[in-house]
């Protein structure tokens, strides 16, 4: 609607996403399917909005 119909619109996240794999799958650092890892956030910003505006948008387990 904001945009229009006649733009296209490339996301690179999954390309990302495979490529990390591949690193990780190389490097021997791709956990086994089921294992549970953990995410630490940082911020230079020490607002506390700024994480938890951080939270909402990266992280949805």
């Amino acid at each position: 609607k904001v945009i229009g119909h006649d733009v296209k619109i490339y996301d690179g996240g999954e390309g990302t996403a495979r490529q990390l794999q591949r690193r990780l799958k190389r490097d021997r650092l791709l956990r086994k399917s089921g294992e549970h890892g953990q995410v630490e956030m940082m911020n230079t910003l020490k607002e506390e909005n700024i994480m938890n505006l951080s939270h909402k948008l990266l992280i949805k387990i």
